[in-house]
C-alpha cells in the first residue's frame, strides 16, 4: 500500500473513531444495562414476577371489565406482553360503529396490571430500566432523529472497524502478542488498543452491522419499496407479516356466547409448551368477530417457533393457523 493511501486510511480511522467515541460510549453503556431492563423495572416496582413470556391473565374477565368502562363494541382490542413484567399493553382502536362512534371515546393505549387490574399510562409506567433501554438507541432525542443518529454512528463504527483491519493487516497477529506495560504510557495504551481491538473485532463488527440495519433500515428498505412495490409500503409490511389481517365490520351484534380463554386453551393444545404473548380481537361483539392468538413455543423446546391461530367467533372454527 502506498504511503499516501495508508496515511489517508489511518487518519480517517482516527477521526471517525474520535467523532463517534462519546455517542458510542453512551450506546454501549446503556446497552449493557439494557440486558437487565426487566430486572431493573421489577426492582423499582417492588414486584416479583414469574419468568415467562406467557400472559398470566383471565382474558374474559379483563375484556368484560374493559367493556364496562370503555364500551368495546366495534373496536379492535389487542393485549400484548412485551417484557417480563407484571403489566401488559392494551391497545384499543376507535369503534367501527359509525352511528355510535361519536358517543364513544377514541383509540386508547395503556398498561394493565395482571394481578390487581389497575391501569397505567406510558408516562407513569416510565422507569429507569425503560430510560436506559431507550437510551441505547437514543430514542429520547426527537423521533426519528435519535434513531437515525444511532444508525449513522453504527455506520461510522463499521467504517472504523474496516479501516482498522486495513491499517493493522500486516502486523495484526504479531502486534497482538506485544504488550509492554513497563514502557512509556503512550506505548502501553497503543499495545492495549491493538490487543483489545483484535479480541473484540468480531463482536464489534456484529454490533456495527446490526445497529446500522435496525436503526436506519427505513432508508435501506425505501429503494426496495419504490422498485418492487411501486411505493406501496403497506404491501411490503403485509408480505413481511408485520400487520394483522383485516375483517369487515358487519354492524350486527353477535348472538352466540364466546370465551377468549377457550381459544387460548385450544391454541396451546395445538403446540406443546406454547406461550401466548398477544391476543388480538377484531370487531368486538360483532357478527364478524375474530380472535387472533399469537405466541411462540418455549425457547427451551425450540429456539424459533412462532405461531398464531385465528378463530371465527360466530362458528368457533379456526380459520387460519401457522407455525414457523
Amino acid at each position: 500500500m502506498k504511503n499516501r493511501t495508508y496515511n489517508i486510511i489511518f487518519h480517517t480511522h482516527t477521526v471517525s473513531g474520535i467523532v463517534i467515541s462519546v455517542v458510542l460510549y453512551i450506546i454501549f453503556f446503556a446497552g449493557s444495562f439494557s440486558f437487565f431492563r426487566d430486572e431493573i423495572v421489577n426492582w423499582e416496582r417492588n414486584q416479583s414476577v414469574e419468568i415467562t413470556d406467557d400472559i398470566q391473565l383471565d382474558f374474559d374477565e379483563t375484556l368484560d371489565s374493559l367493556h364496562k368502562k370503555y364500551n368495546l363494541n366495534g373496536r379492535d382490542i389487542e393485549l400484548k406482553k412485551y417484557y417480563i413484567e407484571q403489566r401488559v399493553a392494551v391497545s384499543m382502536s376507535a369503534s367501527k360503529d359509525t352511528l355510535n362512534s361519536e358517543k364513544l371515546e377514541g383509540a386508547k393505549f395503556f398498561y394493565i396490571d395482571t394481578k390487581n387490574k389497575t391501569e397505567h399510562t406510558y408516562n407513569n409506567s416510565y422507569t429507569l430500566g425503560e430510560f436506559l433501554y431507550r437510551l441505547h438507541f437514543l430514542a429520547q432525542i426527537y423521533y426519528p432523529i435519535g434513531y437515525y443518529l444511532a444508525g449513522f454512528v453504527a455506520i461510522f463504527f463499521l467504517f472504523a472497524i474496516i479501516t482498522r483491519v486495513i491499517i493493522h493487516w500486516k502486523k495484526m497477529i504479531a502486534n497482538f502478542y506485544v504488550f509492554r506495560p513497563l514502557a512509556k504510557l503512550k506505548t502501553m495504551w497503543t499495545d492495549a488498543h491493538t490487543a483489545l481491538g483484535l479480541i473484540g473485532l468480531p463482536f464489534q463488527f456484529v454490533y456495527a452491522v446490526t445497529g446500522a440495519f435496525f436503526m436506519i433500515k427505513l432508508l435501506l428498505v425505501a429503494p426496495s419499496v419504490f422498485v418492487l412495490y411501486d411505493g406501496d409500503s403497506a404491501q411490503l409490511y403485509e408480505d413481511l407479516e408485520y400487520t394483522h389481517p383485516q375483517y369487515q365490520f358487519n354492524n350486527k351484534t353477535i348472538s352466540s356466547d364466546f370465551s377468549v380463554n377457550s381459544y387460548v386453551e385450544t391454541t396451546k393444545k395445538l403446540w406443546n409448551d406454547f406461550n401466548v404473548i398477544e391476543i388480538h380481537v377484531f370487531n368486538y361483539k360483532d357478527e364478524n368477530m375474530h380472535v387472533l392468538v399469537n405466541g411462540h413455543i418455549d425457547y427451551t423446546s425450540k429456539f424459533n417457533g412462532v405461531g398464531e391461530a385465528i378463530f371465527n367467533v360466530k362458528t368457533g372454527e379456526i380459520v387460519s393457523k401457522k407455525i414457523q
